[in-house]
């Protein structure tokens, strides 16, 4: 058996070999190829081609630890990490690495991130701040730098020999993102890294080319993609083994179950029949109130956790492998007996009467059924996918999606990396334009500008048709900077970057000292962590004069932040949980998930094990990229800080209260637009919560799962203030106007935007201050 795989990894080797020298042997500056999974396009090709050529590669993948397990497959034996005799370095860089703006990689085959890559070219093309105040001595220093930077591109000129777009056909946001930092600078409209030339050429790879992988790529037309396009045949893949058995759901009358409680006991059937399996379990997205696989009692590995991602080579039989799936990479799980689909995905998605986005359920495609059929393992003797929908469901399935931000989009993400790439080629007449697919301007520049009321960006200002078109240019303000960097290092999303980011601005414009900015810096970043990831469910609909704090004895006090108890919010209840639980367990030199299990008990919430496991390093990559030392960070991580909060809290004055105002004034900045007003409606002779949506002046509703803020007693704090109701904002709004993770913003909030004070103009109403 290991001959024939030594056979077949020789084999391999040539034919790889082969569309290598095509690459070298090639005048095109712009190449293609396509390929089976698991042909060796992402490991072997790469480090043959550095070998061959003798030039410098860099790989870019859907993910930083997607081309961390890359670099370290390649570095794992002699056999993979060497070609002809020729051992070339290999290495990879995470997104949240520092580097300098005329950073070179430095391995032969460097593994990265299109996020890492697009930092990479908008960083060498990106000024430093000017102060407004040059002199002299700044102009010198600049020209100083100047000759500098042109020294190390002439030193390091033509190192770069190939960079390989791996996985085009996902057409992810961040991957256009990497394609657009690499057209911009093939168009000559940015400069290129340090170690770039004209020489470098870049390789578009895919195994799924049928998903319009390569559509528009360099604005080349398909006849010429074809010309440029090296197929692979088989490569490394393995041979044809046994068919792959498709199940559905039986056909009937009746209403499908919730998926989720479909897939877990699908299953925990196929376990009961057999012992030796390994199963893919594919959940529709990662935080999903509904993904109940990931709270059943299933041998499990989750990939949406980095302890799950570490324990993937060691992956045993009768296990269930849970991932959300990018329909980029192959998940790297080898030995898979069945594949547990399910019929849609939850992506945000743009809606037209509520002009924002929301997170809604979109049908999947065949291709990418396909995608999830090649993780079997076809040496088993009955490889199946289960697919978790009836066969006729099949007709609403379309055979390919393409880029899905092109058609289901707000169009921010792309909008913004657009204009701090390149501004005036952000314009919609810009010639050259980069970009493949012709954003609609229209729908990105209005959902820019309700994102960015704060001063993330310049916006133009009207001019004379005789005069060149305005454009839009990144202010160079703490907002920005740090909103960007969040985005950049932790993928933050964009809006919990906001929060952050304005709250830096205002603790600084605001004169708060150092002590007091740490403070407030600790828990905006807990409430994020817990924001994205909820540790806490409800058992079931929220009712009244049911006690929601019920079974957390002395948190309740720390429930609310501050004088008033209006200053309250779901992530924030989250974060005071979970700090505790974790310094209770470590006194008891208990695992935190069963303590809590053991310790935790509550009649209306209960605490999901998974996120409360993978909440730790998600916070302390945070506060590690917003600058906290290494002692505030530990504070978080252990549930230490916990204790400075009950401090602040015992001794508050009305001076230190004005910092929790700044906190949840920035929330509000950041999700103002999902504003709601809640008040009491009698229904079947008791009072239920009423929610009206601000913008869209439309009844909505509350993921009541995730609700642990009191709405009842919020009501009755508004009563003691002869007001009809209150409001709140959520960080989520889904497919069906239901707001998750509730934050309550007082009154006291939004009276600072809606009042002249002190000779600003101030806003007439909430309507014009949110601009909708």
């Amino acid at each position: 058996m290991q001959r024939t795989q030594d056979v077949r990894s020789r084999a391999g080797d040539e034919e790889l070999r082969r569309v290598v020298e095509g690459f070298m042997a090639s005048s095109e500056r712009y190449q293609f190829v396509v390929g089976p999974p698991r042909s060796g396009k992402s490991t072997r090709l790469p480090l043959i081609l550095a070998a061959l050529s003798q030039k410098r590669v860099i790989s870019v993948q859907p993910d930083d630890w997607v081309a961390r397990y890359h670099a370290e497959w390649v570095r794992s034996s002699e056999a993979t990490a060497t070609y002809g005799g020729e051992r070339p370095s290999v290495g990879c860089y995470a997104d949240d690495d520092e580097f300098p703006s005329d950073f070179v990689p430095g391995y032969d085959v460097s593994y990265v991130s299109y996020r890492w890559l697009y930092r990479l070219v908008v960083g060498i093309n990106t000024p430093e701040p000017s102060t407004g105040l040059d002199n002299e001595h700044t102009r010198a220093k600049a020209a100083e730098r100047a000759r500098e930077l042109l020294s190390r591109r002439s030193r390091y000129e033509g190192r770069i020999g190939y960079v390989i777009l791996d996985e085009v056909h996902a057409q992810s946001v961040t991957q256009e993102l990497g394609y657009l930092a690499v057209n911009a600078t093939g168009l000559g409209v940015v400069q290129a890294p340090i170690g770039f030339s004209d020489g470098t050429k870049v390789v578009a790879a895919t195994a799924y080319p049928e998903n319009n992988a390569f559509f528009n790529y360099f604005a080349l037309p398909d006849d010429q993609v074809v010309r440029q396009t090296f197929a692979i045949v088989r490569g490394l893949a393995p041979a044809g083994g046994n068919t792959i058995r498709q199940e559905f759901v039986a056909e009937g009358p009746s209403e499908l179950p919730e998926y989720h409680k479909m897939a877990v006991q699908k299953a925990r059937e196929i376990l009961h029949a057999n012992r030796d399996a390994r199963i893919l379990l594919l959940m529709d997205t990662p935080h999903s109130p509904r993904n109940l696989a990931r709270q059943a009692a299933l041998p499990a590995i989750d990939l949406e956790t980095e302890a799950g991602r570490s324990q993937m080579s060691q992956v045993r039989k009768g296990r269930v492998v849970l991932a959300t799936p990018s329909f980029a990479s192959r998940i790297p799980v080898d030995g898979i007996t069945d594949v547990i689909c399910p019929p849609t995905q939850s992506l945000p998605m743009f809606h037209e009467k509520l002009h924002r986005q929301v997170q809604a359920d979109v049908y999947l495609t065949t291709w990418e059924f396909e995608w999830a059929k090649n993780h079997l393992d076809r040496a088993c003797e009955r490889p199946t996918i289960h697919y978790v929908f009836r066969q006729s469901e099949l007709s609403k399935m379309g055979p390919v999606c393409g880029a899905r931000w092109a058609s289901l989009g707000d169009f921010v993400d792309i909008f913004l990396g657009l204009i701090r790439l390149c501004p005036k080629n952000a314009m919609p007449n810009a010639v050259p334009h980069v970009m493949r697919i012709r954003t609609p301007v229209v729908r990105g520049e209005a959902a820019l500008t309700q994102l960015t009321r704060t001063p993330i960006l310049v916006i133009p200002a009207p001019r004379p048709p005789s005069r060149p078109p305005p454009y839009y240019q990144l202010h160079y303000w703490l907002v920005s900077q740090t909103t960007l960097k969040l985005v950049d290092r932790c993928s933050l999303e964009r809006r919990a970057a906001l929060f952050l980011g304005e709250l830096e601005q205002v603790l600084v414009d605001k004169g708060v000292g150092a002590r007091n900015q740490r403070f407030a810096t600790m828990v905006a970043a807990a409430m994020v962590a817990f924001d994205e990831s909820p540790i806490l469910r409800r058992r079931g609909p929220h009712k009244p004069g049911e006690d929601a704090a019920e079974g957390f004895g002395d948190l309740r006090g720390l429930f609310h932040l501050g004088l008033q108890k209006d200053l309250t919010s779901d992530p924030w209840i989250n974060a005071v949980v979970w700090m505790d639980l974790k310094r209770r367990a470590a006194a008891a030199r208990s695992e935190v998930a069963a303590f809590a299990l053991k310790h935790h008990r509550s009649k209306t919430v209960f605490v999901d094990a998974v996120p409360l496991r993978a909440a730790e390093p998600r916070l302390r990559l945070l506060a590690r990229v917003l600058g906290l030392d290494g002692p505030s960070q530990d504070a978080l991580c252990d549930g230490s800080f916990l204790e400075e909060v009950e401090r602040f809290q015992k001794t508050l004055q009305p001076a230190s209260q004005v910092i929790v105002e700044y906190i949840w004034a920035a929330y509000f900045g950041a999700y103002k637009y999902n504003l709601a007003y809640v008040e009491m409606e009698t229904v079947d002779g008791r009072p239920t919560p009423k929610m009206i949506d601000i913008s869209s002046n439309t009844r909505t509703d509350y993921a009541w799962k995730h609700l642990v803020v009191d709405l009842y007693e919020q009501w009755e704090v508004a009563r003691r203030h002869k007001k009809p109701g209150f409001y709140v904002t959520g960080s989520v709004l889904m497919g069906h106007a239901r707001l998750r993770s509730l934050t309550v913003v007082p009154y006291c909030i939004l009276t600072e935007l809606l009042v002249d004070t002190e000779g600003s103009e101030g806003v007439w109403s909430l309507d014009k201050y949110l601009a909708l």
